[in-house]
């Protein structure tokens, strides 16, 4: 029998976002998991979290992480402006939602027009790797990450 737990689930404030990631990360580290797992998940974690604190523009979030059977199942909602929304408002033109979140994926910034952003971008790839499943949805659409493949879906 293996282990089943649901770590954590809470609404929170905006405000609270870092102080409540925290707590997250020590419940983790006592996790039984593959050595480097916890830091890899520790990665995803506080890049989702400085992407809220970044882009978002939210004044609250919930977290939810539930871990069963060495399978991790974590989601990160908030009730900010959007991938799209925070690409225009820095004169970045995207022509919808899936577009937007196809940028953010592949490393562009919703700051200057020159940067480069590794938010997105870096935890799709750290995703990948672990062979695992990432869904992001922002205004209308919904892309949903698997093996390598993006699949999209209208809201």
């Amino acid at each position: 029998m293996g282990i089943k737990m649901n770590i954590h689930k809470k609404n929170i404030l905006f405000l609270e976002l870092e102080k409540e990631f925290q707590k997250i990360q020590e419940v983790i580290l006592k996790q039984p998991f593959p050595k480097g797992f916890p830091d890899a998940l520790i990665y995803l974690l506080s890049e989702i979290s400085a992407n809220i604190a970044e882009h978002s523009k939210a004044e609250s979030a919930e977290i939810r992480l539930k871990i069963e059977n060495q399978k991790v199942t974590f989601v990160i909602s908030d009730n900010g402006i959007g991938i799209r929304k925070s690409f225009l408002q820095n004169n970045n033109y995207a022509k919808d939602d899936k577009t937007a979140i196809t940028f953010a994926l592949s490393g562009l910034s919703t700051k200057k027009s020159n940067e480069r952003a590794f938010g997105l971008y870096s935890i799709r790839q750290l995703v990948e790797h672990q062979k695992g499943i990432m869904e992001i949805i922002s205004g209308n659409s919904t892309v949903k990450i698997s093996n390598g493949k993006l699949e999209f879906f209208e809201n």
